[in-house]
């Protein structure tokens, strides 16, 4: 008999999962009462959303103007904003506390912002190990935690505004060669995770002051690598702010094998005074195809040996590029390698010749030449072989 009651407990508490509308109007909180239905419009009868529970925010929800702010407790199996909108009369989700979602979210043209605190809309995964991310042109206004052991993929462009981070504490993303836009990337890898960044190019618009978490993060930031896999062996990563602060890369490669951690292309795009830091936590040569460095002058820092394929970093008369290696080593093909309107520090150079024209001595540099590339070479940023 006691079989017989754990069982019926078990199955009528799935029967009590079913959609739920928000027919609350405008100015309410998500945890108020009779503000949800059971069907499009319906009556506001419905118990408030669990985590089994498929929320749906639609057209008939909107009506004539929507501002629905998402407050403590917020829960879900799954979110869908899709047939609201964005603009005047449109839909406008405000939020003052964290959500969790347990695997799927579908967006639109809806503006979705917060009230200033580092919010997250958070994926635990718990009633499946995947999940989908649709974004349908929405930009999000807060962080995006994936914790767990699923995996969150994308169906679009992934965009979150300033000031917001993807930050995983286990679980997996995959980009699936979508464009991605944040703030800051935000890897703690004590749990495991595993990151497919795909052939879109992933934007990253934020300094360290203004990285989520008050600053105590990195624009770009890998704790313990070894606990999990990141392949961008495909993937062109822009840095874009225009700030003077320190733009950090924190590539942690302790404990890690290189095959765990690939890179495809570092483009550095600021015009900015702040420094552009890449460093590390372990000994490892940070091996990638193509540094670009475009719309001068930038200043790139490197405190971790590193091996480019290619180099696309000249600046332009007035506006030099500035590199500095801080003595660590820069191993290339062997051949000449010729820069133009470069600012040199402390950068040394393996196998290869370089070659820096119209271009400052810094100090510290070793295997450079501050002249033009030897004669009969065309002028170029690749590796000339003879």
């Amino acid at each position: 008999m006691k079989k017989l009651i754990i069982i019926f407990i078990l199955y009528s508490s799935n029967l009590l999962a079913a959609p739920r509308y928000w027919v609350g109007g405008s100015g309410h909180n998500w945890s108020d009462g009779h503000v949800w239905a059971t069907t499009s419009g319906g009556a506001a009868t419905a118990p408030n959303p669990t985590s089994t529970d498929d929320v749906f925010i639609d057209a008939a929800s909107q009506g004539a103007g929507l501002v629905l702010t998402i407050d403590a407790g917020a829960t879900c199996n799954s979110l869908n904003l899709s047939g609201t909108s964005g603009g005047l009369g449109g839909t406008q989700i405000i939020q003052t506390a964290d959500i969790l979602v347990d695997n799927t979210f579908n967006g639109s043209t809806a503006a979705w912002t917060n009230t200033g605190g580092a919010y997250a809309m958070q994926f635990d995964f718990l009633n499946s190990s995947t999940g989908t991310f649709t974004s349908n042109g929405m930009v999000m206004g807060c962080y995006i935690h994936l914790n767990g052991s699923g995996t969150l993929t994308l169906s679009d462009a992934f965009a979150l505004d300033v000031g917001n981070a993807l930050y995983l504490t286990g679980a997996g993303f995959n980009a699936n060669n979508r464009a991605v836009t944040i703030g800051s990337f935000l890897v703690d890898g004590a749990a495991g995770y595993n990151v497919v960044g795909g052939s879109g190019t992933w934007t990253v618009t934020d300094d360290d002051a203004l990285s989520a978490f008050g600053g105590s993060f990195h624009t770009w930031h890998i704790e313990d690598a070894s606990s999990g896999t990141l392949n961008f062996s495909n993937t062109p990563i822009k840095f874009t702010s225009t700030s003077g602060s320190v733009k950090t890369i924190e590539l942690d490669f302790s404990g890690s094998s290189m095959s765990d951690y690939v890179y495809h292309d570092f483009w550095i795009n600021g015009s900015a005074a702040g420094t552009f830091d890449f460093t590390s936590g372990g000994a490892q040569t940070l091996v990638f195809n193509d540094l670009k460095i475009t719309n001068p002058p930038n200043s790139v820092e490197f405190n971790v040996n590193w091996s480019p394929v290619s180099l696309h970093v000249n600046g332009t008369a007035g506006n030099l590029n500035q590199i500095n290696g801080h003595g660590y080593d820069l191993t290339m093909a062997a051949g000449n390698v010729c820069l133009d309107y470069m600012d040199l520090r402390n950068l040394v150079i393996v196998t290869a010749n370089g070659y820096a024209d119209h271009s400052t001595n810094g100090g510290g540099n070793t295997g450079w030449t501050f002249a033009a590339c030897p004669s009969g070479h065309a002028f170029t940023q690749r590796i000339i072989i003879h």
